[in-house]
């Protein structure tokens, strides 16, 4: 009887190691297509918002280049558009083109406008007390 016992543990212990080996072998794998990183202009495209001393301020950047600017919901006349230089926004005002503003990209996905650019192409540096923050609402 003893013997009996033994061997019936024997297989049950075995049994349920080999069918464990099984299960791990034969477990179904996943392999989706890996996600598409996108690129830098890509990220920027959007909307961004600022409200500062009661005025909503709104930025769209749109894929085909330009710009759109609004303030308090109403449309500027102005044609702008934009590029990436050494990983900043320049804006370049439609009527003059010439780069008129350099905005920073935040690891948030908020733009900072930095410094502006003389006719001349002089960066003027904007003062930290005088620099905003664009948030990406869309």
């Amino acid at each position: 009887m003893k013997y009996m016992v033994l061997i019936l543990g024997l297989w049950v212990v075995g049994c349920s190691k080999q069918e464990q080996t099984v299960n791990n072998q034969s477990a179904p794998t996943t392999t989706g297509k890996p996600v598409k990183e996108l690129t830098l202009r890509e990220k920027v495209i959007g909307t961004y918002e600022l409200k500062e001393n009661g005025d909503t301020y709104r930025w769209v950047f749109l894929s085909n280049g330009s710009m759109e600017d609004y303030i308090n919901g109403k449309k500027e006349e102005s044609t702008f558009t934009w590029k990436l230089v050494d990983g900043q926004i320049h804006h370049t005002n439609g009527d003059k083109h010439e780069p008129w503003s350099i905005t920073e990209i935040n690891p948030d996905g908020s733009l900072t406008l930095v410094a502006h650019l003389s006719e001349k192409g002089e960066r003027r540096d904007i003062p930290r007390w005088g620099v905003f923050t664009w948030k990406k609402i869309k």
